[in-house]
């Protein structure tokens, strides 16, 4: 496939979930009866494996998993988490024929210092916690021969691996 075909499907996928979002509206209740934890992955590999399975299975609390703490997964309602899976349901309809997804990690590079405070910035922005990072990276993924798909990854000190919400938002083309 070219590039600008390529191009244009990953635009056309977003534009789709543009409008389920905004046919699906944002449902400003709460259900606090429901309380989500996370998982704590001792490597980039399992973390990245986790997604693969959550995606494949349309799961959004596994996704959710991969990103967040229990501090923020404990804040997520039954809502946020179905319309997360419906959004992951729908994309599956718009590109069945590339289904079970398969993340193939190919490379990895070492993310500075800078980018590691980025990514800190970012999660106490969305999150409200401070969190300390030990070490990233940007990993290189195949999703099939010649697509590939960039997520940074990020140890947290007694928390595990987790995806950078923002590589994750990029590549799943909503935010999460």
């Amino acid at each position: 496939m070219n590039g600008t075909a390529t191009k244009n499907k990953g635009a056309l996928i977003i534009a789709i979930i543009v409008i389920v979002l905004v046919i699906m509206g944002n449902n400003p209740e709460k259900d606090s009866s429901v309380s989500y934890s996370s998982r704590k992955f001792s490597t980039y590999h399992s973390v990245i494996n986790a997604l693969e399975k959550g995606l494949n299975d349309a799961d959004g609390e596994k996704i959710y998993q991969t990103v967040y703490t229990d501090d923020f997964m404990q804040a997520l309602t039954e809502n946020d988490i179905n319309q997360l899976t419906k959004i992951i349901e729908f994309v599956h309809v718009v590109i069945s024929d590339r289904l079970p997804l398969s993340l193939e990690i190919e490379d990895k590079t070492r993310l500075e210092d800078y980018q590691l405070l980025e990514i800190k910035s970012d999660y106490n922005l969305k999150s409200g916690s401070d969190i300390e990072i030990t070490k990233g990276y940007t990993l290189t993924i195949e999703l099939e021969e010649s697509d590939y798909i960039y997520l940074d990854v990020f140890k947290i000190q007694g928390q595990g691996w987790k995806i950078s919400r923002r590589s994750l938002d990029y590549f799943l083309g909503i935010e999460i």
